[in-house]
């Protein structure tokens, strides 16, 4: 899911456009707004194609595929480009999707688990 294959225009040009460190604070804004953007359309889309079910499910399962290849492609870029914001987005939404968080990157969004407490008699 978490893969980089690089193969979508838009990816390739945000890609080029985050691998200069030294961009000013309005392009990386911009940038951003475009990552976060792209990513819900991803999400919507992947959405929509998985409430098929049965042999129509089948027929968009390569949708489906294709879009999730895309967002791992998104959430790569986010990472190599360190937007933590877009990356514990992103995060959310993959747990939402059964990924383990050892397949996430850690930018301190792991939801916390909660203190049990043993009481003894």
């Amino acid at each position: 899911v978490l893969g980089c294959h690089g193969s979508h225009d838009l990816v390739g040009v945000l890609r080029v456009a985050f691998g200069g460190k030294k961009l000013a604070g309005a392009y990386v804004e911009k940038g951003d707004a475009l990552l976060e953007e792209y990513a819900q359309t991803l999400i919507e889309y992947i959405e929509y194609y998985l409430r098929f079910e049965g042999v129509q499910g089948d027929m968009v399962s390569s949708i489906v595929d294709d879009k999730l290849e895309e967002l791992g492609d998104l959430y790569y870029l986010a990472s190599y480009a360190g937007r933590r914001d877009i990356i514990a987005q992103l995060n959310a939404y993959y747990r939402t999707l059964g990924v383990s968080e050892d397949s996430l990157v850690d930018v301190g969004d792991k939801p916390r688990q909660a203190d049990s407490v043993q009481i003894g008699s």
